[in-house]
């Protein structure tokens, strides 16, 4: 089987402090210490995970623990400090965090889907309804 997401020793902070936040993550400093150093919030740190083609996986965890943090970096919308989100885009993986944005639209449109937690859902939608509604809207 082969990827279709690939995260790899990905970092997310958020906050200007970065470079700060990233040299604490790497002394073994808490999420709380960076905080509390820097004024940065770690989203997650050294994250590493495969999702294949055809597999349909679960990440569990306490709230605030950095899950919807992660997923949210497959299409950009948080965006890494530092790792690779490969993307696979037909033959070939794609780091998202490195890509121009005319490809970066191209896996947004044609390879990513998201449904968002609680309020971006349509609640006069099933479940199945919402996680459809975009395609219907590009027409498939």
């Amino acid at each position: 089987m082969s990827a279709a997401v690939d995260f790899k020793n990905v970092d997310i902070v958020f906050g200007a402090a970065r470079k700060e936040a990233l040299a604490l993550v790497d002394s073994g400093a808490t999420r709380q210490e960076i905080l509390e150093k820097t004024g940065a919030v770690l989203g997650c740190a050294g994250a590493n995970l495969t999702v294949n083609e055809g597999e349909i996986s679960v990440l569990m965890g306490l709230s605030g623990s950095g899950k919807s943090t992660l997923l949210r970096a497959v299409n950009l919308l948080n965006v890494p400090a530092r790792g690779n989100v490969m993307v696979k885009d037909g033959d070939r993986m794609v780091d998202v965090a490195a890509c121009d944005a005319a490809t970066l639209r191209h896996i947004r449109q044609t390879r990513v889907a998201m449904v968002f937690q609680q309020f971006g859902l349509l609640p006069w939608r099933t479940v199945a309804e919402n996680v459809g509604f975009g395609l219907e809207l590009s027409g498939v």
